[in-house]
């Protein structure tokens, strides 16, 4: 994979081209991995891919590197279905455990993910290093919110929001990379209904004080 030349730039920088510019790049990019894996991917084989010259692809995308994370991040919010609404469900435990096992299917079933995890594993290392800690520390300030309303509400059990949300998070991307054998909604209500099953009398209170003007 090439590298970033002075160092990472800001994915997010007016250095790269605009978002709607990007994606004929970036699918480029994508139909480039399916054929040839990450590993033997270079810039010259997506400037051919598009058309263009090699510097406007560096211009509007970047190195393989920055590609890469363009791609996992268009491409995740492209396919996260809604994380929100599970919270105020009131099985909100079956609800998180539905999302978790939708979230694990679409990761894993997506083609560039699926190309690298079952042809280039060795790839995975080097990026579960570099960028796991962030991915994890953002997703845990956003779980963490929600777990936090559904606790008030007395949709699940009282747990400290961010640990719940940072061990989650831990938990789905092993799913994810190594899936457990079975069914994936029965892989994780084996070990989060026993955790987040509230009492009944915590949410006849979380009730009584929601109804409290």
């Amino acid at each position: 994979m090439e590298p970033v030349q002075g160092g990472r730039r800001d994915l997010l920088s007016p250095a790269l081209g605009g978002a709607d510019e990007r994606d004929r790049y970036l699918d480029a990019f994508a139909r480039v991995i399916r054929r040839h894996g990450l590993s033997r991917t270079r810039v010259r084989d997506v400037a051919e891919e598009v058309g263009v010259s090699r510097v406007t692809v560096y211009r509007q995308v970047g190195t393989v590197r920055e590609m890469t994370m363009l791609l996992l991040d268009r491409e995740w919010r492209r396919l996260l279905p809604d994380v929100t609404g599970w919270a105020s469900k009131d099985d909100a435990v079956g609800a998180l455990i539905d999302l978790l096992a939708q979230i694990a299917v679409l990761a894993r079933s997506h083609p560039v993910l699926e190309k690298i995890i079952v042809d280039e594993p060795q790839l995975l290392g080097p990026y579960l290093v570099r960028e796991l800690p962030k991915v994890l520390e953002e997703s845990a300030a956003v779980g963490a919110a929600l777990f936090s309303t559904a606790i008030e509400r007395g949709r699940i059990a009282a747990r400290d929001p961010r640990r719940l949300a940072d061990w989650i998070a831990r938990v789905l991307l092993t799913a994810v990379i190594a899936p457990p054998d079975g069914s994936l909604s029965a892989f994780f209500d084996a070990g989060l209904r026993p955790l987040l099953e509230p009492d009944a009398a915590s949410s006849r209170r979380a009730r009584a004080r929601a109804q409290v003007p």
